[in-house]
Order: structure tokens, then C-alpha cells, then sequence
């Protein structure tokens, strides 16, 4: 899966990132989110750049994870300016302003492979595992992949959380009030 999504091709996957972008603002949950968690895509993950500009100019605030002592945090985003690059080459605030995970209204996650039944597979180090179920029971959790991260098969533990949402560039796996 990691190989296919890093040889999709680069224009391809801008206009994936693009739509999966417009299919979120549709959501009463987005409209309403005050404090957004994002992420920023390695590994050809889908390109979360535009979403974190537009909650920005929307006047959200926006958090991206940081790994401290081996658990996300959430971490106050001020600008593409002020990041350095972190744990496994990802890039992250220079400043690490932390934020309680509560105060979080909708988050985007990431990873290697999603299902119908709404978990994820990520890359085996439980990060996100350890960090969703910190989250406020309201927060809209929304996966963000392309359609053939979509599995049929895939490992499922007692430690995976549900999301809400998996939105591609084509599918909607939910029921969320739009």
C-alpha cells in the first residue's frame, strides 16, 4: 500500500487532495469546528496544505501532532514558516505550544489503509491509537485517504478506534450530518 501511494502520481493526488478537501467543508461538524487537528502528508499521504490554510483563513485554530516522549501531542500551528523538521522527518512547530487534547472539534488522521468499518491501519507504532481516545467524544474523527487505501481485509485489535468518517476522493464511509 505504502508503495502504491508514493508512486501515485504527484497531479493526480493534488486533485484527490483537492476534492477530499471540498468533502469535508460540507460537514456540519467542520462548519462548527473552532479547533482543528491536522496533520502534514509524508509518504504520499493526502496533502492536508490547502485544509490547514483554509481552517486559518476560516479564523480555526489549528493543531498538528508532535511526538513527545513516544505520544502525540497536540501542538499549536502558526505558520508554514515556523516548523522544523521532527520524529520520523515530519514536520512540526518550532515552538511547542501544547494544547489539551479536549479542546479538539475535528481531527484528520492518516494512514496506510482504511476499511469499511471505519478503522486504520497505520504504521505499527499506535501513536494514534494511544492519542484518539483522549479526545472528546463529540470530536469529529475524519480518516483522509485515497479510494484504494479503501481494504476489504485488514487487522482490526481491541485498541483501534472507530472513526467517524473516511472521506476519498470519491466516497463518503459514515453517516455524519452534512
Amino acid at each position: 500500500m505504502l508503495a502504491k501511494r508514493l508512486f501515485f502520481a504527484k497531479q493526480e493526488a493534488d486533485v484527490c487532495a483537492t476534492l477530499i478537501r471540498k468533502r469535508i467543508e460540507i460537514f456540519q461538524d467542520y462548519r462548527n469546528a473552532k479547533t482543528v487537528m491536522c496533520y502534514l502528508p509524508l509518504r504520499g499521504e493526502v496533502d492536508t496544505v490547502d485544509l490547514i490554510e483554509q481552517c486559518i483563513q476560516e479564523g480555526k485554530q489549528v493543531l498538528l501532532p508532535v511526538l513527545l516522549e513516544e505520544e502525540i501531542q497536540a501542538c499549536v500551528f502558526e505558520s508554514f514558516e515556523q516548523l522544523t523538521l521532527g520524529s520520523f522527518d515530519v514536520f512540526e512547530p518550532t515552538e511547542k505550544n501544547l494544547v489539551d487534547p479536549e479542546v479538539i472539534d475535528l481531527i484528520c488522521v492518516p494512514g496506510l489503509a482504511f476499511n469499511q468499518g471505519r478503522y486504520r491501519l497505520g504504521y505499527g507504532g499506535g501513536y494514534y491509537d494511544r492519542f484518539l481516545p483522549r479526545l472528546r467524544s463529540d470530536c469529529f474523527k475524519v480518516g483522509l485517504a485515497y479510494d484504494f487505501q479503501i481494504v476489504d481485509l485488514m487487522p482490526v485489535e481491541a485498541h483501534d478506534v472507530k472513526l467517524d468518517m473516511i472521506i476519498t476522493e470519491n466516497q463518503f464511509i459514515g453517516e455524519r450530518q452534512y
